[in-house]
């Protein structure tokens, strides 16, 4: 646990918090509330020594406006992050989106506040932190170039179509992977990949068999998936086939660079675990 002192305001008990709120829990000193009139008075009573205040977001139109500025009233130097469940997708376009307030969907989490958590820690100013009449235009512009620590590892990229495949392929090369590209006709011949990508088309036409039939191919290699605007019932089957990881589109870069490091991360550990498991007993 750090030392970031976080409130949730929301539907803890929402399945699409869930990755959020466990997230937190291990990277934060969280307390939870279920409505704005509790968020104000633990606001209150603890003196807005809050570093931050999540607040998840079923629907639009759950916290107006208003309900934005009665929190800072009661914290002015508070700052703020939205997690946005499904229904909330197409509130920039026809709804009215809090000013000030640095959005995320449930499936964003936590590649979009990690690093701005890490920044936070070691005296930076995190994305949060912008002043509140920053738009989410700046807040993109702002973001630098993210750089995974890596030397040189092989990611495999699957995609219908060889647009999307450059895409992926410049995304990974930026970071510093090597890359093998796979649009039809049998897998590449590789080993020792680090991960296996794979842009989805139609996630819902993607079937278990397919997916163990990846993972015997490029095995041990975990795969991440990229797929529009993924439901959580949709993320749900696909990890229980054996998907690693599922980034939503449109992404950023620092979405999917973020993604691969943390899978080179967990595989390191995978192999010293099992390097361990072989040494003779004493």
């Amino acid at each position: 646990m750090s030392d970031i002192r976080v409130l949730f305001v929301g539907d803890s008990l929402h399945e699409e918090f869930q990755l959020a709120l466990q997230w937190l829990g291990k990277h934060a000193n969280l307390e939870v509330v279920f409505d704005l009139q509790s968020a104000r008075k633990h606001l209150e009573t603890n003196g807005g020594l809050e570093d931050l205040l999540v607040l998840g977001a079923t629907r639009p139109g759950q916290f107006s406006v208003e309900d934005i500025d009665a929190l800072r009233n009661a914290s002015p130097l508070l700052r703020i992050v939205a997690i946005l469940g499904s229904w909330c997708e197409g509130e920039l376009r026809s709804g009215q989106p809090w000013p000030g307030v640095f959005r995320t969907y449930w499936h964003q989490w936590p590649a979009r506040l990690a690093l701005e958590f890490k920044a936070f820690l070691q005296g930076s100013c995190p994305q949060w932190g912008d002043a509140v009449t920053t738009t989410p235009t700046e807040q993109l512009l702002q973001r630098e170039n993210f750089h995974c620590k890596n030397t040189l590892r092989l990611v495999v990229i699957r995609a219908e179509d060889w647009e999307t495949v450059g895409a992926l392929q410049d995304a990974c090369q930026q970071a510093g992977y090597a890359t093998a590209c796979w649009v039809d006709g049998e897998p590449p011949r590789v080993t020792g990949a680090h991960v296996f990508l794979w842009d989805l088309a139609d996630p819902e036409r993607v079937t278990r068999n397919q997916v163990q039939e990846y993972l015997r191919v490029f095995h041990p290699t975990p795969i991440i998936v990229l797929a529009s605007f993924p439901r959580h019932q949709t993320v749900q089957r696909l990890t229980a086939a054996g998907i690693s990881g599922v980034v939503s589109k449109p992404f950023l870069l620092h979405d999917v660079q973020w993604l691969l490091e943390q899978s080179g991360i967990e595989a390191e550990r995978g192999t010293v675990a099992r390097q361990r498991n072989k040494l003779p007993c004493s």
